[in-house]
């Protein structure tokens, strides 16, 4: 994951986990200075860990993980809501969405057309600069169950 701001660009190797409805697990895996941290939402909980510090701090009925823009999950529900426009490229599908918030106005998920795996990511602001990019290097899909990601 990149992510630009208005000063600097930040990288991240991030692990994230996903079970339907709503159970959501994210690893921070790079860099260094924040390896270990773990944000976990079991559905209606929020726990926020860092194992290399052994700190945690958990966040009860919290309801705003719901649309974690970095999780393709979002992308996916996102689009139930909206026109998705749809490209093809070098067989690559690009699929296009256009949300209410200023901040990641556009979204275009770039999946391979033969797999259905998505490749990357896209979030641009309203004047369509990309704040975040995301390159999927791995992805399995219906694997676990909700006890896995604990």
């Amino acid at each position: 994951v990149e992510i630009t701001s208005n000063k600097n660009i930040n990288k991240y190797i991030i692990k994230q986990w996903y079970v339907s409805p709503n159970i959501f697990k994210q690893e921070i895996q790079a860099p260094e200075n924040i390896k270990g941290l773990v944000t976990l939402y079991d559905g209606k909980d929020l726990k926020i860990e860092n194992s290399i510090l052994d700190l945690s701090k958990i966040y009860e009925n919290y309801s705003y993980i719901t649309n974690n823009f970095l999780s393709l999950n979002s992308f996916i529900e996102e689009s139930k809501d909206t026109e998705i426009i749809e490209t093809e490229k070098d067989n690559r599908v690009k699929m296009s969405i256009e949300t209410n918030n200023k901040y990641s106005k556009y979204k275009d998920l770039i999946i391979d057309k033969d797999t259905g795996i998505p490749i990357e990511m896209k979030i641009m602001d309203e004047n369509k600069k990309t704040l975040v990019y995301i390159l999927y290097n791995e992805i399995t899909i219906n694997n676990i169950t909700k006890e896995d990601i604990r």
